[in-house]
């Protein structure tokens, strides 16, 4: 891996790859599409967020109030 501006961590939250929203992929998703877009060996741009380790409390508690008590959703 060649680094421009900045570097993966363990842990990093990936929002897009080559501009493209993986909010919501699998894994396994995410993988095909890094596949995809890197197989020519072009540079390919990673957006991510450092990880926390846990949602901050305000959005923890938007995201109670949005999903039925005992859904899976809520549960997560």
């Amino acid at each position: 891996i060649n680094y421009h501006g900045g570097k993966l961590s363990a842990g990093d939250i990936i929002l897009e790859i080559q501009g493209q929203k993986i909010s919501g992929y699998t894994q396994k998703d995410a993988n095909i599409w890094l596949k995809q877009v890197s197989q020519n060996g072009a540079p390919v741009m990673i957006k991510t967020v450092p990880s926390t380790g846990s949602l901050p409390k305000e959005l923890s508690a938007f995201l109670i109030t949005r999903f039925k008590k005992g859904s899976v959703d809520h549960d997560l």
